[in-house]
């Protein structure tokens, strides 16, 4: 749907060059100048002259990313217009013309996430009208906000095989299998930035049943700001059971953090603790603490992370289930066409466990994921995934290879 030649007057609007609050410098004066005449590169020039003399506005970021936009620079744009997602006042400017910028790259898809966002942060009404008739041009059913919030919905259904079923409590188990994948989601944000997350999986094996999987998680946040820094701080409960048992209960708490870096870069950090119990498998019971560091690049879907883990689990004498993990991810998302779009994932973890009879586990695990998703409509989408896993252990009854494909359909609502 050509959104961008149907609505270019309200576009046209949007990307006036904005002089709120800028230090009044000549070289910033200049880019305005320039970019009301049209000169979008000279404007660029000039902003970025600006910003080596040390302005460091919201306003010159506002002008610099809708320069670059004019010049379909959209990598150099997003990371302008990222930085302000933070900002008390434009956060809702930036979130539309983020939504204009992958639109323009043909990913209506990604599109539209940044309409509602902008439409769930907009206190004027002009940017509200303006991000709901974006999302009815793409299709998409503008959320309600006017007290509930947004909300949005997921079920999915795949097939898959796995090559080689790992038993999470002890080894691999060399038996391969075919399986059947249901999953479903719910998550609801509110005006004030409070969220509620519900998420539901399950793995029903053909022949190996033991190994049948059914997970649930629910998850509450509210929002908190301290210094440049957007915190949110909630509950967590999760439930798993395997082959019918109950595997682990964790009931915790999470703390969750964003900072804006310069060039559209974030850094995110997560804090999780949690107190476990196990009905049917009391040496899993215990505590686990995680922490997460997240740098998110500016202007690509880039996101690499390290996160620490450590468990004190009940074990056995025989055997620990309380390891000191320290994990490396690399994420790399691409959207190739209107239609297809493309993520990698790459994965190194170290896992130490305690020594038990003067013998010590030793584990490094390295794994590639990479999935495609084929939308059919603004709501059905095709996906495949692949994901290869090697484990590698000091005691070689835990080492393994493991493949694993399914392939399965996504409706979101």
């Amino acid at each position: 749907m050509p959104f961008a030649r149907i609505w270019i007057t309200l576009l046209l609007t949007l990307l006036l060059p904005l002089s709120w609050a800028a230090a009044a410098s000549s070289a910033f004066e200049r880019g305005l100048a320039a970019f009301e005449a049209g000169r979008y590169a000279e404007a660029v020039d000039a902003f970025r002259t600006a910003q080596r003399q040390g302005e460091r506005s919201a306003a010159l970021r506002y002008n610099l990313g809708v320069s670059y936009y004019r010049l379909q620079r959209y990598g150099e744009a997003q990371a302008s217009f990222k930085s302000l997602l933070n900002h008390a006042t434009m956060a809702a400017a930036a979130a539309y013309n983020l939504g204009l910028i992958e639109n323009a790259r043909g990913n209506e898809r990604g599109a539209v996430p940044w309409f509602r966002r902008a439409l769930r942060l907009a206190d004027d009404a002009n940017m509200r009208r303006l991000s709901r008739k974006a999302l009815v041009s793409l299709g998409a059913t503008p959320p309600s906000t006017s007290r509930g919030g947004e909300s949005v919905s997921e079920l999915g259904l795949a097939y898959g095989s796995d090559s080689n079923i790992v038993d999470p409590t002890s080894t691999a188990t060399d038996s391969s299998d075919s399986y059947l994948e249901l999953f479903a989601s719910y998550a609801h944000i509110s005006r004030s930035g409070a969220s509620f997350n519900a998420l539901y999986l399950s793995q029903d094996y053909a022949e190996v049943n033991n190994y049948d999987l059914s997970f649930i998680a629910l998850r509450g946040s509210w929002p908190l700001r301290q210094r440049g820094w957007q915190l949110s701080l909630g509950p967590l409960l999760t439930q798993s059971q395997l082959g019918g048992l109950d595997y682990e209960q964790h009931l915790g708490a999470e703390l969750s953090s964003q900072h804006p870096l310069s060039g559209g870069a974030q850094l995110r950090t997560r804090l999780r603790l949690s107190q476990i119990s196990s009905g049917d498998r009391p040496a899993l019971e215990g505590d686990q603490q995680r922490l997460r560091l997240e740098y998110r690049f500016g202007g690509t879907d880039q996101r690499l992370y390290y996160e620490w883990e450590q468990n004190n689990r009940t074990d056995t004498t025989t055997a620990s289930f309380s390891p000191t993990r320290h994990s490396i991810k690399y994420r790399l998302d691409v959207a190739l066409t209107r239609a297809w779009t493309a993520r990698a994932s790459l994965r190194y973890r170290d896992s130490q466990y305690p020594s038990l009879s003067g013998s010590a586990r030793s584990d490094q695990l390295a794994s590639l994921e990479l999935q495609a998703r084929l939308a059919l409509s603004r709501a059905l989408a095709l996906k495949l995934i692949y994901k290869l896993s090697d484990n590698r252990s000091n005691l070689t009854q835990y080492d393994y290879q493991r493949n694993n494909v399914r392939a399965g359909i996504a409706l979101r609502f």
